[in-house]
């Protein structure tokens, strides 16, 4: 991932966007992949994402990992709506990465120093 953003309207509904930019990987051919969710008092209902353009190499993978793998991950957040822990990820985005991404960047030394 080379770059993050995310748009959160509070008009005419709660909503927030997080849009995933990648760089040329070996894993999938999307540029972006963005995941949108709805929100209210109750925390992120997630309601649409980007469908993921898995290469062929991976793509048995990403479907092994989503589909008999009970555990968050990334390849079931990122194709997956009902995913347990989905709204979890998006809140820990939007109201901590998004807004205060230096200890991310950093790492764990900062953290630590903190």
């Amino acid at each position: 991932m080379i770059n993050l953003q995310v748009d959160e309207l509070e008009s005419p509904g709660n909503y927030c966007k997080i849009m995933l930019f990648f760089g040329i990987h070996p894993y999938f051919s999307n540029n972006v992949i963005v995941k949108e969710y709805l929100t209210n008092s109750h925390g992120y209902t997630a309601y649409h994402s980007t469908p993921v353009k898995w290469r062929r190499k991976y793509r048995c993978e990403a479907h092994r990992s989503r589909y008999y793998n009970n555990s968050l991950n990334i390849f079931s957040w990122l194709t997956d709506h009902t995913v347990a822990d989905s709204d979890w990820i998006a809140d820990i985005i939007c109201k901590d990465v998004w807004l205060n991404p230096l200890p991310y960047y950093l790492g764990s030394k900062y953290l630590e120093m903190a």
